[in-house]
């Protein structure tokens, strides 16, 4: 049985279906609280050895290959631009606060426990003056925020470039 709805969410239902909002961004049923729902991925990521296993699996395939994980932030997390026109899909953003950063803390514990190399992308975004990285409706990013993580990235790969550090000067 599917569960009741309100008017209101079949519109955005509707909507969804028509590829006006991103269906990834309805209602979450029992956790509309976006706290509670990234703490509870923390938790999750920290119990449960599926996401782990996958991780390490992709590192082995290719042992002779540089591995870099890149953690890619919520939009939650860098702004709250946004929160009133997600309020009306159903979250709940207590005080307009941001999200805290518990699932990067525990991936990045995990990952330098298991000597990977990681991209952390929430602390540049929160450094950044323009957070206009997101669309609002959309937990995508957009083309600005697309080439902020690929300069990241780059940045990162040539500060850390294996070549750099074996050649000669």
């Amino acid at each position: 049985s599917f569960p009741t709805r309100r008017s209101s969410d079949l519109d955005l239902f509707d909507k969804a279906c028509m590829g006006v909002v991103n269906p990834h961004l309805l209602h979450r049923g029992d956790m509309p609280d976006q706290q509670a729902h990234y703490r509870s991925l923390s938790k999750l990521f920290q119990k449960d050895p599926f996401t782990q296993n996958s991780l390490m699996k992709l590192k082995k395939l290719f042992p002779e290959s540089d591995y870099l994980l890149v953690m890619q932030p919520s939009k939650y997390q860098v702004t709250n631009a946004c929160f009133t026109e997600l309020e009306k899909l159903g979250f709940d953003f207590p005080n307009h606060e941001l999200l805290g950063r518990e699932i990067q803390d525990a991936v990045r514990a995990w990952a330098v426990q298991n000597q990977i190399d990681i991209v952390d992308v929430l602390p540049a975004m929160l450094a950044s003056p323009d957070k206009n990285f997101y669309h609002c409706i959309d937990d995508h990013y957009k083309e600005s925020g697309n080439q902020f993580v690929a300069d990241l990235i780059f940045q990162h790969l040539k500060d850390h470039s294996v070549h750099s550090k074996t050649s000669a000067p």
